[in-house]
């Protein structure tokens, strides 16, 4: 089964994102996939899919999840975290 990650950051990802991302990325391997706020573009995670959407920011994080689960189609896990992961 395949894992999405969404990113419903209105940042940059933070130091423990990141870690986080590159742990469980690595169980899943090459069927994760990274879903970020088009807002966010980076060069991080090279080796991770990602996918870059336009997230609705008009409820704060709940319409930021909503946005990016529109976009998933496929059966799959999904992760969804925010900018407060690890504050």
């Amino acid at each position: 089964m395949k894992l999405k990650i969404v990113c419903a950051t209105q940042k940059k990802l933070n130091s423990k994102q990141k870690i986080l991302i590159r742990i469980i990325s690595s169980i899943f391997d090459k069927d994760t996939e990274l879903i970020m706020n088009n807002e966010n573009r980076s060069d991080i995670f090279p080796n991770i899919n990602k996918r870059y959407i336009e997230m609705n920011s008009d409820l704060f994080d709940f319409s930021r999840y909503y946005s990016a689960l529109e976009k998933i189609k496929e059966e799959s896990i999904i992760l969804a975290f925010n900018d407060t992961l690890g504050k």
